[in-house]
């Protein structure tokens, strides 16, 4: 019941404009940053790790600054339900879609990595700029609750885009290269760990791909709030970036 009771909440939620959102947002920054102080002591830390050469209070400021997205992040989660084309389109701005269409009309299938930023809910608009015979897939972790799985499945597709269980991503696009379908698939870059040894989704599906049609790529993604405040994303690693540079200058000699 309390599931129901989740979704319902969810969709009326999404109804609310804009300005009320962001002033829920305003809100939950306070909480969450002087109440809850919500692990505040890790993102110092990794404040200090990654900017060593700045002072404390540009590291507090960054700091505040992060819990604000942070906040802006999740209530923005709500919106897709209910948003048109033309206003999500007017919000979330892909740029230089022409390149990676020349590779559509070559018939050639994409993947695509993106940094762990963002808000994905938004960036699966980008099915809206695709021909209907190019299918978008993006990799989602199914949840264990099949009535908030269910939701999070309707907000992602809304505007055209196909999720599919992480489990079932290699055998759907096996799948589509075997019958030469084209599409885009699009991956977080994701760093973790199996058993103790460095493992990237991203770099994995690079090396799986050598030799095949495939266009491997990285992706950035920008936003446009009502703030007009623009978010780039860019990949985490450095070695991951050039190594996935490498891979698509071999693929686009093939």
């Amino acid at each position: 019941m309390f599931s129901y009771i989740i979704y319902g909440l969810v969709w009326l939620v999404g109804f609310l404009p804009f300005r009320v959102l962001y002033l829920v947002a305003d809100g939950m920054y306070y909480v969450l940053y002087y109440v809850v102080r919500y692990r505040r002591k890790v993102v110092a830390e990794n404040l200090a790790r990654s900017f060593p050469e700045k002072s404390l209070r540009e590291r507090k400021d960054i700091e505040r600054r992060f819990y604000r997205h942070l906040s802006d992040f999740f209530v923005e989660f709500f919106k897709p339900w209910h948003m048109s084309a033309k206003e999500i389109r007017k919000r979330c701005v892909f740029k230089h879609a022409e390149v990676l269409q020349r590779y559509y009309d070559q018939g050639r299938p994409v993947i695509g990595v993106m940094g762990h930023y963002g808000n994905w809910e938004w960036m699966t608009s980008y099915a809206l700029l695709l021909n209907p015979a190019v299918s978008f897939y993006t990799l989602y972790k199914p949840l264990h609750n099949r009535v908030l799985d269910k939701m999070m499945l309707r907000i992602r597709s809304r505007f055209g885009a196909k999720p599919i269980p992480r489990n079932d991503v290699l055998r759907v696009i096996l799948r589509d290269l075997q019958a030469k379908r084209v599409f885009l698939a699009a991956f977080i870059f994701s760093n973790g760990a199996v058993r103790g040894v460095p493992f990237s989704l991203g770099i994995l599906f690079a090396a799986l791909l050598c030799g095949t049609n495939v266009i491997v790529t990285p992706l950035l993604f920008a936003l446009s709030s009502i703030v007009s405040l623009n978010l780039t994303v860019s990949l985490t690693s450095l070695f991951s970036g050039l190594f996935l540079g490498v891979i698509t200058f071999l693929y686009r000699r093939t």
